[in-house]
C-alpha cells in the first residue's frame, strides 16, 4: 500500500516516480493496449475489456500525474520541479481536451453524439467544434 500512497503524499524520490511509475509502467500499459488492438480482440471481450482498460489507464494516468506533482521537488533542482509541474499541467489540459473531444465526436454519419449536447449544451458543443477545426487548420495548413 505504501507504493500507492507514498508517491501521492510526496514521499518518494522524483526519479522513482518518473522513470518507474511514469515511463516504464505507462509504457507497459500502452503496450498492452497496442497488443489488444493489434490482435483484434474478439467480440464480446472487446466490449468488456476495452472500456475497463481505458478506465484503468485513465485512473493510472491521473494517479501518476498527481504523484509527479507531489514529488516534483524531490529531484535534483527546483528548475526540474517546475518543469515537471508544467508537464503535469499540460498533461491534464490534454486529458481534458481529449475527454471533451470524445464527447463531441460524431457518433457516425447520422450526426453528433447526443450525450455531448445533453451534457455540455449546444453552444459549448459548437465552440468546441470551432476550436477543433482551428486546431486541425493549424496542424494541416
Amino acid at each position: 500500500m505504501q507504493y500507492l500512497i507514498g508517491p501521492i503524499k510526496g514521499d518518494e524520490q522524483l526519479w522513482v516516480v518518473f522513470w518507474i511509475y511514469y515511463a516504464f509502467i505507462s509504457l507497459l500499459i500502452m503496450g498492452l493496449g497496442f497488443w489488444m488492438d493489434w490482435n483484434h480482440l474478439v467480440w464480446p471481450a472487446a466490449f468488456i475489456v476495452s472500456p475497463v482498460m481505458n478506465t484503468l489507464s485513465t485512473l493510472y494516468d491521473i494517479w501518476v500525474n498527481v504523484a509527479l506533482w507531489q514529488c516534483a521537488f524531490n529531484g535534483p533542482s527546483r528548475t526540474t520541479g517546475h518543469m515537471i509541474r508544467l508537464g503535469v499541467v499540460l498533461t491534464f489540459c490534454y486529458m481534458l481536451y481529449t475527454g471533451v473531444s470524445y464527447l463531441i465526436a460524431p457518433a457516425g454519419k447520422e450526426g453528433e453524439n447526443p450525450a455531448s449536447t445533453e451534457l455540455l449544451g449546444q453552444d459549448a458543443v459548437e465552440q468546441m467544434k470551432q476550436l477543433n477545426d482551428l486546431i486541425h487548420q493549424i496542424q494541416n495548413p
